[in-house]
């Protein structure tokens, strides 16, 4: 019986220590956003590049991205856009409305998008979704009014 107590025992600290080291590598991963605004700076995850600039007056700007967003290709000389977004609700989405879009020297269209920011990611994807662009909210540029992260 002693052997049979000894057992249980050690089963329970096994036990113990492997859920402490499962607990300690949840800790280590990134915030969840739940973000109420889409004001902010986003960047493009590796090993895409681009910046896009969510402004507090309704403009925005796309600066450098390796994906040609108007026209949902990649890039050939580095896209640049600038246009409005505003809020749409019902679902959550930042409605985008591309005014002007450069791939390098070439006139590149427009383009309206409604697509999810409330995670922290936006993702712009062609139809076959083969091709596209995440930008990432950088939290390290978190403006002061109308944003929140948990």
């Amino acid at each position: 019986m002693r052997n049979l107590g000894r057992a249980v025992r050690q089963a329970g600290v096994g036990i113990g220590v492997l859920l402490a080291a499962v607990l300690a590598g949840c800790a280590h991963h990134s915030p969840d956003f739940d973000l109420m605004s889409p004001v902010g700076t986003w960047r493009a995850s590796a090993p895409d590049t681009g910046v896009l600039e969510i402004d507090l007056d309704g403009t925005f700007t796309i600066e450098g991205s390796s994906f040609n967003v108007s026209e949902l290709v990649d890039s050939r000389e580095g896209y640049n856009a600038t246009g409005t977004w505003e809020l749409l609700h019902s679902p959550v989405r930042v409605g985008l409305a591309i005014g002007e879009g450069r791939d390098g020297q070439r006139a590149s269209g427009g383009g309206r998008y409604a697509l999810e920011f409330t995670h922290g990611a936006i993702m712009f994807r062609d139809s076959e979704d083969t091709a596209g662009i995440t930008f990432v909210y950088d939290t390290h540029n978190v403006p002061t009014a109308g944003t929140t992260a948990r």
